[in-house]
């Protein structure tokens, strides 16, 4: 892991975004396994996408374990990854999934439902960042990667909250990433803000459970060492940037 004590959070324009959308086509494509012999701790409910991502990075060479820690609290997030007796070892690698949840428009909604998906989603978001940032402290540094919707960056006209939980994400990953940098504590925060997930041959604007694990592979990766602070829409043409 590069030394990031005298970077701040970086800002790239969308071609660079897009390159870096094809760096992630090509790891796919070509197999490489940029992960290898590095560990990967997830950060999600126990799920079927859960599972496919973790799966899927499997491909890339890298261990990964999963912990889903059952209630929104911060003892039980502390407890599940600093304090308690099954707390994981070492990983090289944070994926902090924040998938929202709940759906309805804003003239749909009332503001007990909005705070409700709120909570769930971007609460549980928080947790991850928080708890992931102080595990990778622990064990001397690493790549935290968040993971949520594209709907954080064009809206969802049947999400209002959903979206809204998945946009904050854009300035929560990068206010981690600027925060670890003035540390000088060697951590990396990124986001992924991904299309739909489909299984088969995706359309405009939807993706593969490989097509996010290529992209968590290439932001973990070694020679992205100088990436903090980005976010990286993987959606398939899905909006313009």
């Amino acid at each position: 892991m590069v030394d990031l004590t005298r970077r701040s959070a970086l800002g790239y324009t969308s071609l660079a975004l897009s390159v870096c959308g094809g760096a992630s086509a090509v790891l796919a494509a070509t197999n490489v396994k940029v992960l290898a012999g590095k560990s990967v701790l997830i950060l999600a409910p126990d799920e079927s996408f859960t599972r496919d991502v973790a799966s899927a990075l499997t491909t890339h060479g890298a261990n990964v374990t999963v912990v889903s820690p059952a209630e929104l609290t911060d003892d039980a997030w502390g407890a599940a990854l600093l304090t308690g007796a099954r707390k994981p070892g070492k990983s090289d690698v944070v994926v902090n999934l924040c998938m929202p949840r709940g759906g309805g428009a804003v003239g749909e909604i009332g503001l007990a439902e909005f705070r409700r998906v709120l909570e769930a989603s971007y609460g549980r978001a928080f947790l991850g960042v928080k708890y992931g940032i102080m595990y990778l402290r622990a064990h001397g540094g690493g790549s935290l990667v968040n993971v949520t919707s594209a709907d954080g960056l064009q809206g969802n006209p049947k999400a209002a909250a959903a979206s809204a939980a998945s946009s904050g994400m854009i300035i929560m990953t990068k206010s981690a990433a600027l925060e670890c940098a003035a540390a000088g504590d060697n951590i990396r925060a990124n986001g992924l803000f991904v299309g739909d997930v489909v299984r088969g041959k995706p359309k405009q604007g939807q993706v593969t459970v490989e097509d996010v694990a290529a992209a968590i592979a290439f932001l973990s990766a070694d020679a992205a060492s100088y990436f903090t602070g980005v976010v990286l829409p993987v959606e398939n043409g899905g909006m313009p940037l």
